[in-house]
């Protein structure tokens, strides 16, 4: 019996979004692949063992990294994910301020380098390991978002890296909204029951279309710039409004006024510039967005009670 892939999984979401995300290639790997990856060091002996022992692994790699480079693409460079997590917090490792690999023994250092190793195995996805392997862009990161879904709507919107102000996001905000509720109503919402209750991460590229980052199920540790009681009054106000709501099949939407989702919904949008204190510079590039949001929401505590 086949067995329903999780839709969280990216390599379910991806190829079904794949109009949408940069281009992507995903390899199966084996939970010895993770054990090999999460040994303490890296040196030349473990990294011929590692090609020895994962060959096959190694040469799908080498032919993701030529797969993504058949569009006519300026970018040379690619950012190997485990299970969808970019190892940002492992960049140092290669001298770069971000995790842009060039080559498979680059890949394999910055995974390993990266705290993220660990994350996988805490999932339910009971072995199905991929390495995605998708082509590097530049994206600022003003134009990098979280889109929090619930009861099949879009019902807040913040900045994915809250480390930095960009003041213009706040006059943008009707048309940023609007761009993302549609992308989610349109593209995301039809693909799965599982997408009433989720987090989007997403971004807007030079055309202003939204593209893909990744889809993760609901998760309090993940709300960056909101509290969860906030988010939980939020999402009270969208069950109570829309009781019982499911995907829709056929996902279409209606016009609608800025800042509101197609039932005329006000969608909380929230960015740095509103008042929230930033983290220190470079935070966002050395700890995973959900330690960086703990440090963000002591802060904004604090300048509260002054």
């Amino acid at each position: 019996m086949k067995l329903v892939p999780d839709a969280f999984h990216p390599g379910y979401w991806g190829p079904l979004l794949s109009a949408h995300m940069p281009r992507t290639a995903y390899l199966p790997v084996s939970e010895s692949f993770i054990s090999a990856l999460q040994r303490d060091s890296l040196n030349e002996a473990d990294a011929e063992r590692l090609q020895s022992d994962f060959s096959e692994l190694i040469q799908g790699l080498s032919h993701a990294m030529d797969y993504l480079r058949t569009d006519h693409s300026t970018s040379e460079g690619f950012c190997p994910k485990l299970n969808g997590k970019l190892p940002y917090d492992a960049a140092w490792i290669l001298g770069r301020h971000a995790p842009c690999c060039y080559t498979w023994n680059e890949a394999m250092m910055v995974l390993r380098a990266s705290s993220r190793i660990h994350e996988p195995t805490r999932t339910s996805w009971q072995g199905s390991f991929c390495l995605v392997v998708q082509r590097w862009e530049q994206i600022h990161p003003a134009n990098e978002f979280r889109c929090f879904i619930s009861s099949c709507r879009v019902i807040a919107i913040c900045q994915r890296h809250p480390d930095t102000p960009y003041p213009f996001l706040a006059r943008e905000r009707d048309r940023l909204v609007n761009a993302m509720v549609s992308f989610y109503e349109t593209h995301v919402r039809p693909l799965h029951p599982a997408y009433a209750e989720c987090i989007l991460d997403c971004y807007l590229d030079d055309s202003q279309s939204v593209r893909t980052l990744g889809i993760d199920a609901w998760s309090d540790d993940a709300l960056l710039l909101f509290e969860v009681s906030e988010m939980e009054a939020l999402r009270a106000q969208a069950a109570a409004a829309f009781p019982g709501q499911h995907s829709d099949p056929d996902g279409h939407r209606q016009s609608e006024a800025p800042g509101e989702d197609a039932t005329g919904a006000t969608v909380s949008f929230r960015s740095v510039a509103q008042g929230f204190a930033a983290v220190p510079w470079g935070w966002s590039e050395k700890l995973p967005l959900e330690l960086g949001d703990d440090f963000l929401r002591a802060r904004i505590q604090r300048n509260a009670s002054d």
